[in-house]
Parts: C-alpha cells; structure tokens; sequence
C-alpha cells in the first residue's frame, strides 16, 4: 500500500496557514483570533464529515484529525474552559502569564528573531496592573521614569502615577496570542491524530482470505 503524499496545493496550503499562525501570534489581534479559531472549527467540521461520508484510508485519517482537533477546542473554548479574555473587560494576570506550549515556543523564537515593542508614550494605550488584573488605560503624563495614566471607564480621581513595572501594554494582544495558539495547537494536534490513525489501520492484521 503506497503512503499518502502531498499535494503541491496540500503543501502550499500548509505554508499559507504556518504564515498566517506566525503573523497571528506576533501581531495579533481579534481578526485574527476570529480568523484561526473559523479556520479550526471549518476543519473540524470538514474532516468529520469526511469520516462519515469518506471511505478507505482517508476515512481513517478524517476520523482521527476530528477526534484530536474536536477534543482539543472543547477543552480550550468549551463550556469548562476559563473565559476568553477581549478588550471589552479587564484582563486576569494569571490569564496573560498562561498560554499552549506551542504558543509560548513560537512567540519566544519570533522574540529572538524580532525586538519586542518600543515603551509607550504620552496618549497610547496602555493596560496597567491593578490587584492582579490589566486594566484599560490612557498614559497622559510622564515624569522622572514615572507615568501619570487615566483608567477608561472612571473617573480623574482614579489617576495615578505609576511606575513602569505596572504598564503591560502587551496584555491584550498576548491574550488574543493565546487563542490563535489554541486553534493552532488544535490544528498541530488534529494532523497528529490523523496521522495516528492512519498508522493504526496500517497496521491492523488483515483478515485472512477464505479457501
């Protein structure tokens, strides 16, 4: 039985999301976490409805890609898993600190190849650390290495002069990171699933043939 091989579409795809994944994770943002988490659930979807209506090898290999992937989304964005964090609320610092092992692997190599993002200025946006929670914000003022920042949604009683170990202007974005890891991890892990099942039915003994 000859091993599956690749397309020259089926490998230009591959390179085409690999890119996409890479700009996701270091720039990323709500398109873009929209954009992987669709790409993900499309391809759930599709390769379930290939181990229904499919037959023979790549059956084997549909079933497999949608058990893995399927699994692996329930578990990241299910009902049971911990609320997605979005510009709209404040962000918890467990949250920001947490992401997949991919996630943290891929955003430490783009790291070392790219510096990371020049310190804010006066009138940028910024997410300030307040009891353990990112909290939108305006820097308006800078002094001495200190920052004066207005929180958004309260009032000019609430604000303050900080210092710079409190600025997190990363936070959302690296929360939006996180969600483009989990449907990339969803993906990695659904072509490992996939795979593995194909292996199974290679080596399944045949039945021996009747005389």
């Amino acid at each position: 039985m000859r091993p599956h091989r690749l397309s020259i579409a089926g490998s230009l795809g591959i390179v085409c999301l690999v890119a996409f994944g890479l700009a996701g994770l270091r720039a990323a943002n709500e398109l873009a976490a929209s954009v992987s988490y669709s790409i993900a659930i499309f391809a759930t979807v599709t390769s379930a409805m290939g181990g229904i209506f499919s037959v023979g090898g790549l059956r084997t290999f549909c079933v497999g890609f949608a058990s893995f992937c399927g699994v692996y989304l329930l578990l990241a964005f299910g009902p049971f898993a911990e609320p997605a964090n979005t510009p709209a609320s404040p962000i918890d610092a467990a949250t920001v600190n947490g992401a997949p092992m991919l996630t943290r692997l891929l955003l430490e190599a783009l790291d070392t190849i790219k510096p990371g993002e020049a310190p804010p200025v006066v009138g940028s946006d910024v997410d300030v650390l307040w009891n353990g929670t990112y909290w939108p914000s305006t820097m308006i003022g800078a002094a001495n290495g200190r920052f004066e920042i207005h929180y958004k949604n309260f009032g000019s009683n609430a604000d303050e002069w900080i210092g710079p170990e409190r600025i997190g202007r990363s936070a959302y974005r690296r929360a939006y990171s996180h969600q483009v890891g989990h449907s990339l991890s969803a993906l990695l892990l659904g072509l490992i699933g996939g795979l593995i099942a194909d292996l199974f039915r290679r080596t399944r003994p045949r039945p021996e043939p009747s005389p």
